[in-house]
C-alpha cells in the first residue's frame, strides 16, 4: 500500500495578491518618501532654526561670557569682600565671645551682688530685728525696773512717786495693759484731795479767807482791785467768777461769814508806812470793822470802830452780836443789826492776841500775853475770872457745852479749866515733848486732844489731860508748819515745809489722803464749817480749793438678816447667791447691790474633791460612778499633807511637809507633786518651797497650778508641756491661798495678815492695791470675767471687790491725769507745766468727761475719778451710789461703818448721833475720854439737825451719862 501523501500546508495564493502586495508597497514607498522630503524639509528647518539658536547662542555665549568676566570681578570682588567679611566676622566672633564673656562675667558679678545684696538685706533685717528685740527688750527691763520701783515707792508711802512711774510706762507703751491696770488700780484704791475749781487768785501774802456755814461760797481779797483793797465772794459750787465785790479803801484783817451765811465781817484797818535806815514798817492807825450783805456786798452795819486798828472780828452763835479786838488793848461787843456798842468795852492791860464766844454765847474769853480773861458777854462786865499760866498761850478752845476750857500755853503743860469758877480741874502731868511753837498748836473741837508739830519733822497727838501720846505716826519729809482739826475733830490736816499737806485721823494718826503735792509754802488752811473742803492759802500763788473727803473705791456689801455661810456668781455673773446659817437662799445684782431673783439651779458639775486617806492613800469624789482610790507611790509623796484635784479630775495636786534636816526630826520647807488621775504617774518633777506649803489650786483648764507658801511667795507653774515656773509673785508676809482667775491670766493672793492682791501671772507684777480685811475671809470668787472678787467673811457679810482689767490702749489724758494728781513726773521731778495747767488739765477733764460715753472704760473711770464725791457711785464700775452707801453703813451700825459714814459726810446729823452712842459703849480700859467724846458728838450732831428724833434721843443718853459720871461718888 502507497504511503499516503503529506497535507499541503499553505493554500494557493490567488494571483491578483502579489499585485495587491506591490502597490501596496508603492504606497508605502510613495509616504516614505513624502515623509522623507518632510523629515528633510523640517531637518532643514531645524538646521536654519539651530543656526539662528546657535548665533543666539554666540550671542548669548559672548553676553554670557562678558556677564561670566564681570561676574568673575564681582565673585573676585565678593570673594574680596567674603574674606573681608570673614576677617570681620572673625573679629565681631572674638568680640562677640569677649561680649559674651563679659555679659556671662557681668550676669555672674550681678548674681553675686544680687547674692550679697540679699545677705546684706537679710543681715540688715536680722540686726534690725535684734535692735528691735534689744530695744524690745531694753523697754522691757525699764519697764519692769520703773514697774518694781514703782511697786516700792507705794509700800514706802510714796504714792505719788509709784503714780508718776507708771505713768511713764503707760506713756511710752500705751499697750501696756498691766501698768495701765495697776494705775487704774493705785488711782482708784488710794484717796487724792483733787481741786474743786481753778486756783482762786488773792492778793499777795494775804492770809485772809472765809468760808460761808455751807462751804459752798468763801471769800477772798482780789489779787488785783481796781482801786483800793476788794473783797472777792464765789460760788465754788457753781464754779461762777466774782459774785460780789466789795471795795475798801483800807488794808482788810479779818473775814468771817454770820452762821446763818447772810452776812460777812470784815475788819479793815489804815495803817501809816514808815521808812528809817532802809527799812520799811507799817504802823496801824485806826481800823473798823463792817457788817455787808453777802449777796449783794451792801453796807448793813459799820463801822465798828477802833482807836488803833481791829485784829479779829466774830460773831456769836446766833449771829446777833459781833465780838471785836483792837489795838488800842480793847475788845468790844457790837449790836449785828445796828452796828451799836451794847456791852461796855472789854480793857486790857497788854496787847490782845484773840478773843472768842463761849459755845451757848454767854461768855467771852480773852487771850493777852499769858493770862486768859473771862467777861460777860450781854454786860460786859469783868474779868469774872482771870487764868494765869507761866508762858504764852498757843491755843485755847472751850468744849462743845462750854462747860470747859482746854488752854494749851507755851510751857508745853496742857491746862484744863472750868471757865465759871476760875478752878483748874486737870493739867498734863509733864510737858508735852518736842513741840515746835512756831508751827502753832491746835485743840480738837471736844477739847480732847492737843495736836502739834514737832520739832524734828512730823506732828504728834497728845490726850489733853494725860498728856500721853494718841499719836505720833503723821509724818512728812521736812518739818510741820501747820496743824488744824477738822469741825467734827475727826480728821487732822497738816502743811509742811516741803510744799505738800496731808489729811490725817485725828485719833489713829493714820493718813487719809495722799500728799497734796507742789504748793507754794503753805502758809494757811481753813477747813469748810461742814468739814467736806479744805482751803490752802498760797500768798501770791492764790487759793487752793480742795475736797476733803475720801476718794477712794469702796466694795460693794451685801448683808442679809441671818449670818451667811456661803455665797457664789451665776454662771453669767451678774447675780450673787448666797445662803444663810438658817438655809435661807438670796440673790443680789453683782453691780448695784439690789435685790434680785434667784436665778436656775446651774447645770454644772459639782466639781471634784479629793483627800487623804491614809498614808499615801488618795479618795476622789465627784463626777460620775463611785468615789476612785489611787495609791500614790510612797518615795514621791513622803510627807503627804493634804492633796486637790483639777475641774475635770484628771490631775491631782499633792502637798507635802518637807524632809527631816537634823536629828531632832525638825522639817524644813515644803513641796507638791502634780500626778495623772488615771495613771498615777507624776506629771512633773518635785516643786520645792524654802518653807512649808499653806495651799495649792489648779487653774480652771488645769494647765497652771499655783502654790501659797510661808517662804512669803506665791509661785505659779506652767504644767502643759515640760514644766515651766512663771515669775515668783513676792510677798512681804507668808502667803496662805491663792486662786486663779476663770482664765487664768490674774492670781489672787491672800496673806497671813489677811491682805488680798491680785497679781498678772504671766508677769509676775501686781496690778491691784493690797485690801486690808479686817475679818477671817470664809471664802474667795472671781466672777467670770476676773474683774470683781467676792469676800466672804466670818461675820457673815459679802465685800464684792472691782478689780478692772485695763483694755489697750490707754488713752493719752491717763499718764497726763496721773502726773497731775501725784504732781510729779515719770523721772520723780515736778512736771514740766506749773502747777496752774496741772490743775486746769484736772478740771478740763472734769469737764470733758462729764458727757463721755460710758461705754467706754477709760471714759467711765474718769468721769467716776473726777466726780463729785458727794453723789457719785462708791467705785468706778458700781451702781450704788454714796447716798445708798450711807445709807447702808448706818443700817450696819458698826463702829467701822458708823466711822465710815462720818468720813463721806461729815455733816450728817444721824451719822454722828450713831458715833456717839458707840463711843459711849466702848469699855473705859480702852477709851478713857469716851463719854467726852461722846459728848461732843451728840452735841455737834444736835446743832446740825434738832428736829431728828434719833438725834434727841442719842442726845439725852449721852446726858445722862454725864450726869451719871459727875455724880459723886457714895460716902463722899
Amino acid at each position: 500500500m502507497a504511503a499516503p501523501s503529506a497535507p499541503n500546508r499553505f493554500p494557493a495564493l490567488p494571483p491578483w495578491l502579489p499585485w495587491a502586495i506591490a502597490g501596496l508597497l508603492a504606497l508605502f514607498a510613495l509616504a516614505a518618501g513624502f515623509r522623507a522630503h518632510n523629515q528633510k524639509q523640517r531637518a532643514e528647518e531645524a538646521i536654519a532654526a539651530a543656526t539662528q539658536e546657535r548665533d543666539r547662542a554666540g550671542k548669548a555665549l559672548e553676553a554670557a561670557v562678558k556677564n561670566a568676566k564681570l561676574a568673575e570681578v564681582r565673585v573676585n570682588n565678593a570673594a574680596a569682600q567674603a574674606r573681608e567679611m570673614e576677617s570681620a566676622g572673625e573679629f565681631a566672633a572674638r568680640e562677640l565671645e569677649k561680649t559674651q564673656a563679659s555679659e556671662a562675667a557681668a550676669r555672674e558679678s550681678t548674681r553675686r551682688l544680687e547674692q550679697e545684696l540679699k545677705s546684706a538685706l537679710a543681715e540688715k533685717e536680722r540686726l534690725r530685728a535684734q535692735q528691735v528685740a534689744g530695744d524690745s527688750a531694753q523697754r522691757d527691763f525699764a519697764s519692769r525696773l520703773r514697774f518694781e520701783l514703782a511697786v516700792e515707792s507705794f509700800a514706802a508711802d510714796n504714792a505719788a512717786r509709784g503714780i508718776a512711774l507708771l505713768a511713764g510706762i503707760v506713756r511710752d507703751d500705751p499697750g501696756d495693759t498691766v501698768a495701765a491696770t495697776r494705775l487704774i488700780s493705785a488711782l482708784s484704791h488710794r484717796s487724792f484731795a483733787l481741786p474743786l475749781a481753778a486756783p482762786i487768785p488773792v492778793a499777795p501774802n494775804s492770809e485772809v479767807l472765809a468760808f460761808r456755814p455751807d462751804g459752798n461760797r468763801v471769800a477772798t481779797l482780789a489779787a488785783e482791785p481796781p482801786g483800793g483793797v476788794a473783797v472777792e465772794i464765789r460760788n465754788l459750787a457753781a464754779g461762777e467768777n466774782a459774785l460780789v465785790t466789795a471795795l475798801h479803801s483800807n488794808r482788810i484783817e479779818h473775814l468771817e461769814f454770820s452762821p446763818d451765811g447772810t452776812r460777812l465781817l470784815l475788819c479793815e484797818n489804815r495803817v501809816k508806812k514808815i521808812e528809817e535806815s532802809g527799812r520799811t514798817a507799817l504802823l496801824p492807825q485806826d481800823g473798823s470793822a463792817w457788817i455787808r450783805d453777802a449777796a449783794t456786798g451792801s453796807v448793813i452795819a459799820g463801822p465798828l470802830a477802833h482807836d488803833i486798828g481791829v485784829w479779829s472780828a466774830s460773831f456769836n452763835p446766833d449771829g446777833n452780836r459781833v465780838l471785836t479786838v483792837g489795838g488800842d488793848r480793847t475788845a468790844r461787843i457790837w449790836n449785828a443789826t445796828t452796828g451799836q456798842p451794847i456791852a461796855r468795852p472789854l480793857p486790857h492791860p497788854a496787847p490782845i492776841e484773840r478773843a472768842f464766844f463761849s459755845p451757848d454765847g454767854s461768855q467771852v474769853a480773852t487771850l493777852s500775853g499769858s493770862r486768859i480773861h473771862l467777861w460777860d458777854a450781854h454786860t460786859g462786865d469783868g474779868p469774872a475770872v482771870s487764868l494765869d499760866h507761866n508762858g504764852a498761850i498757843l491755843d485755847a478752845q472751850f468744849t462743845i457745852d462750854g462747860k470747859l476750857l482746854v488752854v494749851y500755853p507755851a510751857d508745853d503743860k496742857a491746862v484744863v479749866w472750868d471757865p465759871r469758877s476760875g478752878q483748874r480741874r486737870l493739867s498734863a502731868p509733864f510737858p508735852l515733848p518736842n513741840i515746835a511753837p512756831a508751827a502753832g498748836a491746835r485743840i480738837s473741837p471736844d477739847g480732847q486732844r492737843i495736836a502739834a508739830a514737832h520739832t524734828s519733822e512730823g506732828a504728834a497727838i497728845w490726850d489733853a489731860f494725860s498728856g500721853q501720846y494718841v499719836t505720833e505716826r503723821p509724818r512728812h519729809t521736812l518739818p510741820v508748819t501747820r496743824v488744824g482739826f477738822s469741825p467734827n475733830g475727826r480728821v487732822l490736816a497738816t502743811t509742811a515745809a516741803d510744799g505738800t499737806a496731808r489729811l490725817w485721823d485725828a485719833l489713829g494718826g493714820f493718813p487719809l489722803s495722799e500728799l497734796i503735792p507742789n504748793l507754794a509754802w503753805p502758809r494757811r488752811f481753813r477747813f469748810s464749817p461742814r468739814g467736806d473742803r479744805l482751803a490752802l492759802l498760797q500768798g501770791t500763788a492764790g487759793v487752793e480749793i480742795r475736797t476733803a473727803l475720801p476718794g477712794a473705791a469702796r466694795p460693794l456689801s451685801l448683808f442679809a438678816n441671818n449670818p451667811l455661810i456661803s455665797a457664789d456668781y451665776s454662771a453669767d455673773g451678774a447675780t450673787i447667791v448666797a445662803a444663810d446659817e438658817k438655809n435661807g437662799r438670796h440673790a443680789w445684782n453683782s453691780r448695784s447691790g439690789r435685790r434680785a431673783g434667784l436665778p436656775p439651779a446651774s447645770e454644772a458639775p459639782a466639781g471634784f474633791l479629793a483627800r487623804v486617806a491614809s498614808g499615801t492613800t488618795v479618795i476622789i469624789e465627784g463626777g460620775p460612778g463611785k468615789p476612785r482610790v489611787l495609791s500614790l507611790d510612797p518615795s514621791s509623796v513622803e510627807g503627804l499633807r493634804s492633796v486637790t484635784v483639777s475641774k475635770d479630775g484628771g490631775k491631782l495636786i499633792a502637798v507635802m511637809d518637807g524632809r527631816e534636816t537634823d536629828v531632832k526630826g525638825s522639817l524644813a520647807g515644803g513641796s507638791a507633786h502634780v500626778f495623772d488621775v488615771d495613771t498615777g504617774k507624776p506629771l512633773t518633777e518635785r516643786l520645792v518651797h524654802s518653807n512649808p506649803i499653806a495651799s495649792a489650786r489648779f487653774s480652771d483648764n488645769g494647765r497652771r497650778i499655783a502654790t501659797a507658801s510661808l517662804d512669803r511667795q506665791a509661785r505659779v507653774f506652767d504644767i502643759s508641756g515640760k514644766t515651766r515656773e512663771l515669775p515668783p509673785l513676792r510677798h512681804s508676809i507668808p502667803v496662805v491661798n491663792v486662786l486663779f482667775s476663770p482664765d487664768g491670766s490674774r492670781l489672787l493672793t491672800h496673806t497671813l495678815a489677811n491682805d488680798l492682791r491680785v497679781w498678772n501671772v504671766a508677769t509676775g507684777r501686781p496690778v491691784s492695791e493690797t485690801k486690808r480685811q479686817w475679818g477671817r475671809v470664809v471664802a474667795l470668787r472671781f466672777n467670770p470675767a476676773g474683774d470683781q472678787v467676792l469676800i466672804l467673811t466670818e461675820t457673815g457679810s459679802i465685800e464684792l471687790w472691782d478689780v478692772p482689767i485695763a483694755p489697750s490702749p490707754a488713752p493719752a489724758w491717763l499718764p497726763d491725769l496721773a502726773e497731775a494728781v501725784a504732781g510729779r513726773t515719770a523721772n520723780g521731778a515736778d512736771p514740766d507745766r506749773p502747777a496752774a495747767d496741772r490743775l486746769g488739765l484736772i478740771l478740763e477733764l472734769r469737764q470733758s468727761l462729764a458727757t463721755a460715753n460710758d461705754a467706754d472704760f477709760y471714759n467711765r473711770w474718769g468721769k467716776w475719778f473726777l466726780a463729785d464725791r458727794n453723789s457719785r457711785a462708791i467705785s468706778p464700775f458700781c451702781e450704788l451710789g454714796i447716798d445708798q452707801f450711807l445709807r447702808s453703813l448706818l443700817d450696819e451700825n458698826s463702829f467701822e461703818s458708823v466711822l465710815e459714814a462720818v468720813a463721806i459726810a461729815p455733816d450728817n446729823a444721824r451719822a454722828l448721833a450713831r458715833l456717839a452712842l458707840l463711843t459711849l459703849d466702848e469699855p473705859a480700859e480702852e477709851n478713857i475720854r469716851r463719854i467726852g467724846e461722846a459728848d461732843f458728838y451728840s452735841l455737834r450732831a444736835l446743832q446740825l439737825d434738832p428736829q431728828d428724833t434719833e438725834v434727841i434721843r442719842v442726845r439725852e443718853i449721852v446726858t445722862a451719862a454725864l450726869k451719871e459720871m459727875n455724880k459723886p461718888a457714895a460716902g463722899n
